[in-house]
């Protein structure tokens, strides 16, 4: 039942502020007019200038650089599969590589 009242008063509250103008138009002539919204930020408002395309694009070539094959790996002789080296044998066929 409150829940009721409360959303009666909030209607009524809210029909109010609406109506306000057209059932008292002098006092909508002397309403103050609501302030624009700055489109630009305040100069005491500090914006960093990131360039997020830079962060990404370094971002990418750090996880290419990490995913190259190092001059280090070796391949297998019989499947030409990569093999790291301190690999024995080849994790996709399973022959001895030689060093």
């Amino acid at each position: 039942m409150a829940g009721m009242i409360t959303v009666l008063v909030l209607l009524v509250a809210m029909v109010a502020l609406i109506a306000r103008p057209f059932v008292f138009p002098e006092l909508a002539a002397t309403a103050p007019l609501p302030t624009p919204i700055a489109s630009e930020p305040t100069p005491d408002i500090a914006v960093p200038a990131i360039d997020v395309r830079l962060q990404v694009e370094a971002a990418i070539a750090a996880r290419k650089a990490a995913l190259a094959p190092n001059s280090a790996t070796r391949a297998c002789a019989s499947c030409s599969a990569p093999a790291e080296p301190e690999d024995g044998f080849c994790r996709k066929c399973g022959t001895k590589l030689t060093s």
